[in-house]
């Protein structure tokens, strides 16, 4: 019985508090730390916890939002994300469909995930309908410790993937 309360207390734990787990990566290697930072983002995204969602970047991270915007350093990255999910963001939620790992060294991975994000007003009041985006994300190891470098989302135009010459006969 114990076994199957501590089990269900680390269950919970990892549910509630995900980002607490990836703070303690340095003994993942590199594509499972992608995959736990991935589940955090997704988690302190929808929970709109950008404290949470800044402890997963290096402090000299960069990030490039769907739109242009260039953020260079966690602190630009948690304030522009802040802004956001106080105004526009914050009844909106993502909801993870692909991702793809590739090591490129021992300490480097890029990783690409795919994910729905739901419908929000922009700042000038039209719907943004929900989007299948693509986050291409630099995840490096440095002081043991894995953490996103750099971030970059994109919307997924579903008309043009129909002319991706990649999935054409």
């Amino acid at each position: 019985m114990k076994r199957w309360v501590s089990i269900w207390a680390m269950f919970a734990c990892y549910v509630l508090m995900p980002s607490a787990f990836a703070a303690d990566n340095t003994n993942a290697s590199g594509p499972e730390a992608v995959r736990q930072i991935v589940a955090s983002m997704e988690a302190a995204w929808n929970k709109h916890d950008m404290q949470a969602y800044g402890a997963l970047f290096h402090d000299d991270a960069e990030w490039i939002n769907v739109v242009g915007m260039y953020w260079r350093g966690k602190p630009q990255i948690v304030k522009a994300h802040t802004a956001f999910h106080e105004t526009i963001f914050k009844d909106c939620r993502l909801e993870g469909k692909e991702l793809t790992v590739r090591e490129v060294t021992p300490d480097a991975v890029v990783a690409v995930w795919a994910h729905a994000q739901d419908a929000y007003k922009t700042p000038s009041g039209a719907v943004q309908e929900k989007t299948l985006n693509r986050l291409t994300l630099v995840v490096t190891k440095r002081n043991g410790k894995w953490l996103i470098s750099q971030g970059h989302n994109v919307w997924v135009n579903e008309r043009a993937q129909r002319s991706n010459p990649v999935n054409l006969p």
